[in-house]
Order: structure tokens, then C-alpha cells, then sequence
């Protein structure tokens, strides 16, 4: 299903984020240019930042957040699209910066084959005996 896009309004919490929609819509920031929210049919809100990349010169689009009430709304996102809009303007790729940190969490994360093994092997040792498996 398509998203439905409006026009530029000033982003409130209780207007925007926890608008009721039929189809996914974007309510783009008339404060800070490339911030917009995206609301999903069954109620979920979160905030991205669209820019030119200064480097590619290519449009790219980085999200900043679900909408939490009370912890990351509004005006959370707009300090955070603030501080891109400077970076993108000092000539820095967010983007590449984006993708590295997500990278590094992920390999952070991910468990190595020993790990792994040894994990099996105490599920293994911690099943319940099988007798049909016993010799007898």
C-alpha cells in the first residue's frame, strides 16, 4: 500500500504521532527541513531524517526513533535531525557513519561458533535422558 504524504506542518506529539491513519502517512517537519514522521495503520509513529548525502549526492533517508511517549518524541528527533543537518553541512557522510555503527553492533551481538557449541552442549547435557536411546 502506498504511503500518503502531506505537506510541511510543525510535528506535535499528540497531533502526529499519535495520529489515527488508514494508510501509512509521513508528516513532514515545517521546523527542521528533511525531519518527518511516519505513522503505520495500526499506530506506530516513528521519526526519520531525509538528506543528500554531501559525498554521492544521492537522497538517503536515516531513522532517528520510534515515538515513545514521554521519552523520545518531537522535540527529541528534531535535536537529533539538528545535529545531522550540521554534519551534512561540514561535508560528513552520516549515512556511511550510520551504516558503520550499525555493523559494529551487529558483529558485537553476534555469537562466534564456539559459542555457539557450547551452548548446544549444555542444552544437550540439561535434556532429560531418552531411554530409547540407552542401550538395553
Amino acid at each position: 500500500m502506498p504511503t500518503k504524504k502531506t505537506g510541511a506542518v510543525t510535528l506535535n506529539d499528540q497531533k502526529h504521532c499519535e495520529a489515527k491513519v488508514a494508510t501509512r502517512t509521513k508528516f513532514y517537519d515545517k521546523e527542521v527541513k528533511g525531519l518527518f514522521v511516519s505513522i503505520t495503520t495500526s499506530g506506530e509513529a516513528s521519526f526519520g531524517f531525509k538528506f543528500t548525502n554531501p559525498k554521492t549526492k544521492a537522497r538517503e533517508v536515516l531513522q532517528l526513533g520510534r515515538y515513545v511517549a514521554g521519552v523520545f518524541g518531537t522535540k527529541q528527533a528534531r535535536s537529533k535531525a539538528e545535529d545531522l543537518k550540521k554534519a551534512v553541512r561540514l561535508g560528513e557522510d552520516v549515512g556511511q557513519q550510520d551504516r558503520r555503527l550499525k555493523r559494529q553492533a551487529h558483529h558485537l551481538s553476534a555469537k562466534t561458533v564456539d559459542e555457539l557449541i557450547d551452548e548446544y552442549v549444555d542444552y544437550i547435557k540439561a535434556e532429560e535422558p531418552k531411554p530409547w536411546l540407552e542401550a538395553g
